[in-house]
């Protein structure tokens, strides 16, 4: 799956309506919202909402371009809405009943003919207390999760004084080992089997007969009557696979923090503490970690699996400090690391999503012991293949089985704070992602996007929405008429051209598709006969598919000479070994770019330096290391490769004393390939080999670290 035109959701509307679907002109539309402050500080204390439509007929590499999205609703602040959305959105709603119900005569430029276009709403995008709000679902609470709704496992604890949301078991096959395991989770055995979600009728039937008193009661029954119309609406969606999405920007987000939080002890944000062991001591699992009182408020707490040490903390943030990034990858995440106060400090949206992508899993390396550390290796991976731009729907079905083990594993480990609803949500994720295909489309990024471009048009602090409104429409009435003029100007020359053919009509070949046919009646002429041009020009970087690639230069802030290759070759393991055909990977750092001049064309080349496969790679612990020191050599005959063989990876050092170096591979940005194949398609960017990590199923490991020191704290009532 590329785009939500693969999706079971949508061949579920091509099913149900099929007249709908008859006509790929009809709108297939997304609904998110969001708020944030135009004033463009960090305070909260305003907050508007615009309301945005994104269209997906549209092909990938437009679909979620800001330029296409559409600001349909403005929201003023200075108060979030609320539950009260509603009553904003009644305009937007009624439109959308009037394009599904009856449509609207629209102008197709193409065959210029008038039609009736209708449109369907398929989703909204929305982060978790959004959801809340627009969804009319509980977030928070007993039942927090609107998918599982009232077959939620949640408990609460008593001194941490919050719902957690455990039991995962549920989720695994019916002969699962962990289901028999007592000690290791809540001192049961599981035997109830995972909830099923409500289709959209059954939903409507659960509400149908409930009364309920929406809105403040200060502003009297209009909105409360307003509210009511909702189950009317949600009625008419009844027919939908999902009807909200789960925002995977968000949950990551919450995940990793819930992560580094507690390995690295950060104040308000660690999920461990004194409240966490006591729940521990109250549900009278896991002994080893339970605290020990040392005087009046004193404890002293027993280090956990999941408890990095000083030292490894040290090492922790030092590789992540040191890293360098491919340029237009990330920014650079070093900034966010505090090596005297051991913490990771400012962690954005995007910086959680590449520690969860890929850079986390290399710098917990060979700390923590080795059951945590797995867990939090394959919750990495996980989100890692979700996150991939091409989805397959069977291996979706597995990772649906994959992440609820995961989940069990951490729930092994990690103490019952730490599993926030953010946690508990990662179980749904595959789920939707095979519903309704890869989340690129159906996450807050584009949007955040959108409304930082929005807080750009902010002139006047007292008038934030009205200068939005005004300059966004301007914006869009400019672009418009660009486009519009363009194109005129186009017919109005291919109009002229005609005047002077007899036989009226040609086919109009594009001047791009006609100069490479002209390259091409070259190239058997330009190769056998003239060779290229003795004398060459070499570079130090060059953009290709997504990449930008340099020399290596060890002055630059980002790493951009990372580079492999594959090929089919002959190698052979030892001595004694029989020689083996297949497949090779090569890897290395670019010396230099040189553009070959034919003539006709320009051909780039890269001169590399190459690790030797034999003694210069190898594999540990699931990640692939490559040796760029002793191992790294320039192969005499043959150190060249064309500019479209190569793709882009990056290494981070294991430390300063160390000539390895753990490989990581690059994705290209705001690069959509249709060609990629379907081997490499959504395995891009995987900085491990989970079919490598073993599972433990003993119940030998310890629950505390005695080569580790513990905490101790003051515990104020």
């Amino acid at each position: 799956m590329r785009h939500p035109v693969d999706s079971i959701a949508w061949d579920t509307i091509n099913h149900k309506w099929p007249a709908f679907a008859s006509d790929p002109r009809n709108l297939r539309l997304g609904l998110a919202t969001d708020g944030f402050n135009p004033f463009g500080d960090l305070s909260s204390r305003y907050s508007c909402w615009p309301v945005i439509l994104v269209n997906y007929n549209l092909p990938p590499l437009m679909c979620m371009a800001k330029e296409n999205l559409m600001l349909t609703l403005l929201i003023p602040g200075p108060k979030q809405p609320g539950n009260d959305i509603d009553v904003y959105l009644e305009p937007l709603v009624e439109d959308l009943k009037e394009l599904w119900d009856i449509g609207v005569e629209t102008y197709d430029a193409f065959s210029k003919s008038v039609f009736n276009m209708k449109a369907i709403l398929m989703w909204t995008i929305n982060d978790f207390p959004a959801y809340g709000n627009l969804a009319g679902c509980a977030t928070k609470g007993k039942f927090g999760c609107p998918i599982c709704g009232e077959g939620i496992s949640s408990m609460w604890l008593k001194y941490s004084r919050k719902f957690a949301y455990l039991g995962h078991r549920r989720f695994l096959a019916p002969n699962h080992p962990f289901r028999q395991k007592k000690k290791w989770f809540d001192g049961n055995k599981e035997t109830k089997g995972k909830p099923r979600p409500l289709n959209g009728l059954e939903i409507l039937n659960v509400l149908k007969d409930i009364e309920n008193d929406w809105g403040k009661k200060k502003m009297g029954k209009d909105i409360n009557n307003t509210k009511k119309k909702r189950k009317e609406r949600d009625g008419s969606k009844k027919g939908l696979l999902l009807r909200h999405n789960l925002d995977v920007m968000n949950v990551e987000k919450n995940v990793c923090e819930n992560i580094i939080g507690t390995m690295l002890n950060l104040k308000k944000k660690s999920k461990d503490g004194v409240n966490a062991r006591k729940d521990l001591r109250n549900l009278n699992i896991r002994k080893e970690l339970h605290p020990q009182e040392k005087g009046e408020n004193m404890y002293h707490l027993p280090a956990a699996p999941y408890t990095l040490s000083k030292k490894e903390m040290d090492v922790f943030c030092s590789r992540l400090k040191k890293i360098k990034l491919p340029d237009g990858y990330s920014s650079n995440i070093g900034n966010c690391v505090s090596l005297e106060e051991r913490k990771l400090i400012g962690l954005k949206s995007h910086y959680c999503h590449v520690l969860m992508q890929q850079l986390l899993s290399v710098a917990l390396r060979s700390l923590l012991p080795k059951g945590p550390r797995n867990a939090i290796f394959l919750l990495c991976a996980f989100y890692n293949e979700l996150c991939q731009r091409v989805l397959d729907r069977n291996r979706l079905e597995q990772l649906e089985e994959n992440i609820a083990e995961t989940l069990c594993m951490l729930e092994r480990y990690f103490p019952p704070a730490f599993f926030t609803i953010s946690v508990h949500l990662t179980i749904h994720l595959a789920r939707e992602a095979r519903l309704c295909g890869p989340v690129q489309f159906r996450w807050m990024y584009p949007f955040e996007r959108f409304m930082k471009m929005l807080k750009g048009y902010v002139k006047n602090r007292a008038r934030s929405e009205g200068c939005i409104a005004k300059c966004y429409l301007a914006e869009e009435r400019m672009r418009f008429c660009s486009a519009y003029i363009k194109k005129a100007a186009c017919i109005g020359l291919r109009s002229n051209q005609n005047d002077d053919l007899e036989n009226g009509v040609v086919e109009e070949i594009d001047p791009y598709i006609q100069m490479h046919i002209e390259e091409l009646k070259q190239i058997d002429r330009r190769f056998s006969t003239h060779g290229p041009r003795k004398h060459v020009i070499s570079y130090t970087g060059y953009i290709i598919n997504g990449h930008r690639f340099h020399t290596i230069d060890v002055g630059r802030s980002t790493q951009d000479s990372g580079v492999s290759v594959e090929a089919d070759t002959i190698w052979q393991s030892s001595s004694t070994d029989s020689h083996t055909v297949g497949r090779q990977s090569y890897y290395g750092v670019i010396r230099d770019i040189v553009l070959l001049d034919y003539y006709f064309s320009k051909v780039p080349i890269y001169r590399c330096d190459w690790a030797n496969p034999g003694t210069g790679i190898k594999m540990d612990d699931g990640f692939t290391l490559v040796n760029l020191h002793q191992g790294l050599r320039t192969f005499e005959n043959d150190p060249f490769i064309l500019e479209s063989q190569a793709k882009q990876v990056f290494y981070s050092r294991e430390n300063d004393e160390s000539n390895w170096y753990v490989l990581l591979k690059a994705p290209p940005r705001g690069i959509h390939n249709m060609d990629l194949l379907e081997e490499d398609a959504y395995t891009s960017s995987k900085p491990l080999d989970v079919s490598r990590l073993k599972i433990n199923i003993t119940e030998k490991e310890p629950y505390s670290r005695n080569e580790c020191e513990g905490i101790d704290v003051i515990d104020i009532p």
